[in-house]
Parts: structure tokens; C-alpha cells; sequence
């Protein structure tokens, strides 16, 4: 129950990561407004995770410190306020990117790439292992060089 507890913004967030993967295979050639659905799915899971994250923050008192996975991974009340931080920043730049984007550029695998991204930041933010904290940034380091090879393969 603790783990949960502890980790149930990440886990949802994985959730909604690869169900918004698997709409991509699915969706992708058979819609021609593809990239508003992208934005429209993007939009709710940053939403959601947003909801989850101040819920959470509500319930937690300023003194709290949640340890779970045998210490692997520390919750307070300021991760948490961090998690929003970096959700709201990367969320209005995803949102932001649709209008200003050109025509032809991968859409879904650049949100697709940023969410993962965000997933490396919560991990990082919570991690209290070294091997946790490697693993986040490597997650992290991995989307920052594939990023700039879809804005050159995309020609923008």
C-alpha cells in the first residue's frame, strides 16, 4: 500500500505513457487530423497527472517524508510541489509546440520523447540511490539525443 502511496503518480504516469504509445501504432496512418488527437490526448494525460500531483500535495503535511522501496524513493511536499513545476513547464511547451510547429514534423514522437522525459525528472526527483539516479538520467540523456535527430531527419 506504501509503494503505491509513494509511487502512484509515476505508475500512471507509465500508464498513460504506453497507452498513448499504443494509440500512436494504432492511429497513426489512419487519421488525417492525427496531430490534433495527439494534442487532445496529450493535453488530458497532462491534465490528469496534474489532478493526481495536487492531490496528492493536498494531502501531505509539510513535515512528511514518505519512504518507500526500502529507501530507494523520498515523496514530501516539495518533490511534489517540483513534479508541478516541471509538469506545467514542460506541459505548456508540448501545448505550446502544436501551434508552432511545421508541417511534416513527428508531432506524437516529439510528445511521445518529452513525456519520457518528464518520467526521468519525477524518478530523478525522487530517487535515493545512485543506481536510481543513473538510470533516470540516462532516460533523461537518451530522449535529449533523439530529439535533435527528428528536428534534422524532419528538415525544420
Amino acid at each position: 500500500m506504501i509503494v503505491f502511496l509513494c509511487l502512484h503518480v509515476e505508475i500512471v504516469f507509465v500508464f498513460f505513457i504506453v497507452i498513448f504509445f499504443i494509440f500512436g501504432i494504432i492511429r497513426r496512418n489512419k487519421s488525417k487530423d492525427f496531430d490534433l488527437e495527439v494534442f487532445k490526448i496529450s493535453s488530458f494525460i497532462i491534465i490528469a497527472v496534474f489532478y493526481l500531483l495536487i492531490s496528492f500535495y493536498s494531502e501531505m503535511d509539510y513535515s512528511l517524508i514518505i519512504e518507500c522501496l526500502d529507501g530507494d524513493f523520498y515523496v514530501s511536499k516539495f518533490i511534489n510541489l517540483m513534479k508541478m513545476f516541471i509538469l506545467c513547464v514542460f506541459g505548456i511547451f508540448i501545448l505550446f509546440f502544436y501551434f508552432v510547429k511545421d508541417e511534416g514534423f513527428p508531432y506524437f514522437e516529439f510528445v511521445l520523447l518529452t513525456f519520457i522525459s518528464i518520467l526521468g525528472g519525477f524518478i530523478l526527483l525522487m530517487a535515493n540511490n545512485l543506481m536510481i539516479i543513473y538510470v533516470s538520467l540516462e532516460l533523461q540523456s537518451l530522449v535529449l539525443y533523439v530529439l535533435p535527430i527528428i528536428s534534422f531527419v524532419s528538415g525544420n
